[in-house]
């Protein structure tokens, strides 16, 4: 599925632009951003907390996924609170769901305070040295079971505004 040693252009899946679309039976952009998410060898899956939850629009999503729909793919949970109280929802609530569909979550999720954006660059640098190693090491584990195929890596927003990359 992942091939540890090609790296991929990510797929960015902003879910605010699909939010219309979601509820429909058929739509071709969510059937797309779906099958982007299924073929990840890397899912990072980032969504902003204030009322102590992911947002809805992220459960809409995923639950059009099937009970082991992300089975071989290793996903990072990322949130960003506006509390210092709801910093362990991605632990508590996102991991579980990302387990649920069958994804392997290797790291602890990055959590971030709204005021801690500002050094954005500075935490995900910090979490990377600490857990890059670690996501390497499940992608690769990974890789050695599944057929080796490039996959790229997607990341999934529930915020619907723009990232640097």
């Amino acid at each position: 599925m992942f091939d540890a040693g090609a790296p991929t252009d990510p797929v960015d899946i902003d879910l605010a632009l699909l939010a219309r679309d979601l509820f429909a039976d058929a739509d071709a952009a969510v059937a797309t951003a779906l099958e982007s998410v299924r073929e990840a060898g890397v899912l990072v899956v980032a969504t902003p907390v204030y009322k102590a939850s992911y947002t809805g629009l992220l459960k809409a999503f995923l639950d059009q996924l099937p009970s082991g729909g992300l089975a071989g793919v290793v996903a990072v949970p990322v949130i960003v609170s506006g509390a210092p109280a709801h910093l362990g929802v991605a632990e508590l609530h996102l991991r579980p769901l990302l387990g649920e569909l069958g994804a392997t979550v290797a790291v602890p999720a990055f959590s971030i305070l709204e005021p801690q954006l500002p050094d954005l660059d500075e935490q995900v640098a910090g979490w990377s040295a600490a857990n890059n190693r670690l996501v390497q090491a499940a992608v690769a584990a990974l890789a050695a079971r599944a057929s080796a195929t490039a996959a790229p890596a997607a990341l999934v927003s529930a915020t619907g505004s723009e990232r640097a990359r």
